[in-house]
């Protein structure tokens, strides 16, 4: 480099010269782009489909699920730290995104449906087993979390590992006081231990990584209105996050592509469920069951097998006043919370547990 160069005054003359005369023509070709873009004999710019699907390989983490070819395809793009179901025209604006960063007059849809179309025919699928595999993780916003016997340690986010469901909390690995909390459980339970270790070891089980069927259990709130039943179901939704449960009732469950709905969630369940008998609780029942795998479909051409990895609450108004128990014929049980028949979690004592929350 010649040693005037260093001279400002000769630097921007030079390069005012060179600009000059181009006179108003630029050679895109010549500048900078991404190995997707290619020129034709006029210098104008183009799009090659096969070179754009092999740019998003190279640059996006995501996995296609498929077990078999009766099933429908699933498309999880890898986003803060956790795998996120996208749709087809989700996918397809994440392809086209690359190409608006270069040039926004590039997009032709034709182009992003072909790349598209070359990126989910690659037939490198994995099988729903594999996703949510490792049940001693849980993922939360700030790191991975891995829970066994040697105790917990934090791990850090991954693509390699296939995480679906992230809880919206930061671990901290510090105890707090929670004292609101603690008051509205015990007026909740009427002071029964036992019955709030079960509510607790619920709570646990919906936020960590282990498979719901493996409980093989479903766990009912019954007692009289206006008790805070349901307001433990909402603690246990906003610790979870938005996408991680689903409000259904039985009777939804039961129904046509009800299973559809309660695939990758950690929590389903009703504030108010409606009168079913348990011998109707078939599909419900096989949700919770170790022994037999459901069909779950969320339209009449997308199904696939799938067992369960929800735990299953819901909020009854019967009076009772004992614990009850009953084994079902999928080796699956219904669990019997008994909640304090007093009001005493009156309309302003659940704002302030609500708030609290």
């Amino acid at each position: 480099m010649r040693e005037k160069w260093e001279r400002e005054d000769y630097r921007e003359a030079t390069i005012q010269k060179g600009i000059e005369a181009c006179n108003g023509t630029f050679h895109r070709s010549k500048m900078e782009h991404p190995y997707f873009i290619r020129f034709n004999d006029d210098g104008e710019a183009y799009v090659v489909p096969a070179l754009l699907a092999r740019y998003v390989r190279e640059n996006v983490k995501y996995l296609l699920v498929r077990d078999s070819g009766k099933q429908a395809l699933l498309k999880y793009v890898y986003d803060g730290g956790v795998y996120k179901l996208y749709a087809e025209d989700m996918f397809k604006g994440v392809i086209k995104g690359f190409v608006e960063e270069y040039d926004p007059e590039l997009v032709k849809m034709r182009v992003i449906t072909e790349a598209y179309q070359q990126i989910i025919t690659d037939l490198q699928y994995i099988g729903q087993e594999e996703l949510d595999a490792c049940e001693t993780l849980i993922n939360f916003s700030n790191c991975l979390l891995r829970v066994d016997a040697r105790g917990m340690t934090t791990v850090p986010h991954t693509p390699s590992i296939y995480s679906t469901i992230q809880i919206p909390c930061r671990w901290t690995g510090k105890p707090s006081p929670t004292p609101v909390f603690d008051r509205y459980l015990h007026t909740l339970t009427n002071g029964d231990k036992a019955v709030e270790q079960l509510l607790l070891e619920f709570i646990g089980a919906c936020i960590s990584n282990v498979k719901g069927w493996r409980m093989k259990k479903a766990l009912f709130l019954v007692g009289a209105g206006d008790t805070g039943k349901s307001q433990l179901k909402s603690l246990v939704e906003r610790l979870l996050g938005k996408g991680n449960f689903i409000g259904i009732d039985l009777k939804e469950i039961e129904a046509r592509f009800g299973t559809g709905a309660i695939y990758g969630t950690r929590l389903a369940g009703s504030s108010d469920m409606s009168f079913l008998t348990v011998e109707s609780l078939r599909t419900s029942m096989r949700c919770t069951s170790a022994l037999s795998t459901p069909s779950a479909s969320a339209s009449s051409r997308s199904i696939w097998n799938t067992r369960g990895s929800a735990g299953t609450i819901g909020c009854w108004m019967p009076l009772t006043s004992s614990t009850w128990c009953s084994r079902t014929s999928t080796n699956s049980e219904i669990l019997m919370a008994p909640i304090s028949s007093f009001r005493t979690a009156g309309p302003g004592n659940r704002r302030a547990v609500s708030a609290a929350m």
